[in-house]
C-alpha cells in the first residue's frame, strides 16, 4: 500500500522570456468595452436603451441601467421616465411622481420636445390625482 509520487522533471525544452510577468504582458484585463471610446451622452443612450429593454423583465437591472444613463448625462429626461415608469407599476406614486416632475423639468429645455413634454405632464396630472384620491376618504371610512 505504498503511495508513490512522480517527481520526475519531464523532458520539455523552454523558450521565451523566463522573466515573464503576466502583469506586463496582459493590460487589458479582460475583452475591451465597446462604450470606452463613445461620449458620455452617446453612453447615457446606450444606458437608457439597456434599461427600456429590462422594464418588466427585470426591474433591479433596468433600474440600475437608468441610474447608469443618469450618471453619464444627467440632462437627459429619458432615464427619469423609465423610473418612473418602474416605480408607477410597483405602486410607488409619490416616487413616480417625482420621477416624472424631474423628466418634464429636463424636457422644458428641449423646446423641440414640446409634445413629449405634453404627455409627461399628462400623466403627473394623473398620478397627482391617484395621490389625491387615496387621501381622500370618505368619513365612515376614515374609522376602519
Amino acid at each position: 500500500m505504498d503511495q508513490r509520487q512522480d517527481n520526475n522533471i519531464t523532458n520539455t525544452t523552454v523558450s521565451g522570456n523566463l522573466n515573464y510577468n503576466p502583469i506586463q504582458v496582459n493590460n487589458n484585463y479582460g475583452p475591451k468595452d465597446p462604450l470606452d471610446n463613445k461620449s458620455d451622452q452617446e453612453k447615457a443612450e446606450y444606458y437608457n436603451r439597456e434599461g427600456n429593454a429590462k422594464i418588466g423583465i427585470s426591474d433591479k437591472e433596468a433600474i440600475e441601467n437608468f441610474n447608469q444613463s443618469i450618471l453619464c448625462d444627467g440632462s437627459l429626461p429619458a432615464p427619469y421616465i423609465g423610473l418612473g415608469t418602474i416605480e408607477y407599476r410597483q405602486g410607488n406614486l409619490n416616487a413616480a411622481l417625482g420621477h416624472f416632475r424631474k423628466a418634464e423639468f429636463l424636457y422644458a429645455k428641449f423646446p423641440t420636445l414640446a409634445a413629449q413634454r405634453a404627455e409627461v405632464n399628462k400623466l403627473i396630472q394623473k398620478i397627482s390625482n391617484q395621490i389625491n384620491s387615496k387621501q381622500k376618504k370618505s368619513w365612515f371610512r376614515q374609522f376602519f
